[in-house]
């Protein structure tokens, strides 16, 4: 049940809801402007690839190496994209953020990068867990459980985002964003030491073998 639950949680306290549904603003923010489409659509390439390498290949890797692989990916990209709203200089005339050199398509390439890490771990893996690791006598509970948990904090996140960017600008003036980039990423770090130690490897095992080893 910690497994499972523990998932569907970080699932979303990771940043999930706040980098993958407010991309367009992300990249319309760092100066895409009229190439934030093109760019946006990239981003979603590279998730169905992402999504489509993971189906294929999660019984050949098995769950927790794909989740380790995706969610240090999640975490790679965190760190970028907290460095470049932390070295960016407001440019209110444009609501937009200044970022010289290269930064731009780091930060593009940082959002590739998590959305990649996130279809190949907590994405798919997370929902595919919780249908083998809860206890078969109470399966349809704790899957239901699951969901609430998944959907309540998806919820959570998205309506809390804006006031912890306010609070977070509070601390560092004009940094809102960097500073819940680095939050995220230490969720991250923390999902990294949680499938570490709680998730265990179901990969060729049936269900009663899975709930013997778990007991």
């Amino acid at each position: 049940l910690v497994a499972g639950l523990g998932l569907v949680l970080l699932q979303q306290v990771t940043g999930q809801p706040s980098v993958i549904y407010y991309q367009n603003d992300i990249l319309q923010q760092v100066g895409f402007g009229r190439q934030t489409a093109a760019a946006s659509l990239l981003v979603s390439g590279a998730k169905l690839l992402a999504t489509l390498f993971t189906v294929l290949k999660v019984d050949s890797y098995g769950r927790r190496p794909l989740l380790t692989v995706g969610i240090s990916m999640m975490l790679g990209a965190l760190l970028v994209l907290g460095l470049g709203f932390q070295l960016a200089h407001p440019d209110p005339t444009h609501g937009s953020i200044e970022l010289g050199g290269a930064w731009p398509a780091a930060v593009l390439a940082a959002l590739v990068m998590y959305v990649m890490g996130y279809q190949i771990g907590f994405g798919p893996i997370s929902w595919l867990m919780i249908s083998e690791v809860f206890p078969l006598h109470s399966r349809t509970r704790a899957l239901s459980l699951a969901t609430l948990v998944n959907f309540g904090f998806n919820l959570l996140t998205t309506i809390t985002l804006a006031p912890m960017m306010a609070a977070f600008d509070s601390v560092q003036p004009g940094r809102g964003a960097s500073l819940l980039f680095f939050m995220y990423g230490a969720f991250c770090a923390l999902s990294l030491a949680f499938v570490q130690y709680y998730v265990p490897e179901t990969k060729g095992k049936t269900l009663e073998e899975i709930e013997r080893a778990l007991r």
